[in-house]
């Protein structure tokens, strides 16, 4: 068969391995995300506790701060835990709970729908899935994983951006104010 501008569509088979190989990739960058939240949300909690240390303890090198070099010292603790509260965010897992158990008998790829059904009812509905029905599970699996893979690169990179703000906040307080 072939397309109005006379290229070649794809074959059914060859459509459903290509969304199979687009969801795997979806899978490995949400991984990754995930992966460097992680490391962002212990870096700034150490960042956090390192401020909290030289603020209240007696010895501190932030303990004697008081007027604009106090107002920094908050602000950088605050911008520390906003940082690991938006990596919080990212790790979180998304589950979609409001609206999977009304999709839950049409799906068949996301776990979330998997767990409102028996195994008889999976298995009844792979015996009757057509291809169509194939591709459009795996259509709806892709464009919410990646709207949810989107959500979280953008919390990242808030929280990225809002570590380094901390980072320049405390390096004014320790070191310029």
């Amino acid at each position: 068969m072939r397309h109005r501008r006379g290229e070649i569509l794809l074959s059914t088979e060859a459509q459903l391995d290509f969304a199979w190989h687009a969801h795997q990739a979806n899978v490995e960058w949400v991984r990754g995300v995930d992966q460097k939240a992680s490391i962002v949300l212990v870096f700034a909690t150490a960042l956090a506790g390192l401020v909290a240390d030289q603020a209240l303890s007696s010895d501190g090198a932030l303990s004697e701060a008081s007027g604009v070099r106090l107002a920094a010292v908050i602000a950088t603790g605050v911008v520390f835990a906003a940082a690991a509260l938006l990596s919080l965010l990212v790790v979180r897992p998304q589950l979609r709970r409001g609206a999977v158990k009304s999709e839950a008998r049409s799906g068949l790829v996301y776990f979330g729908h998997l767990h409102h059904r028996s195994p008889a009812e999976v298995e009844r509905a792979l015996e009757a899935l057509t291809a169509s029905e194939a591709r459009a599970d795996l259509a709806r699996q892709l464009a919410q994983h990646g709207d949810i893979g989107w959500r979280k690169h953008r919390r990242l990179q808030w929280s990225l951006n809002v570590l380094v703000l901390g980072v320049v906040a405390l390096a004014l307080a320790r070191f310029v104010l």
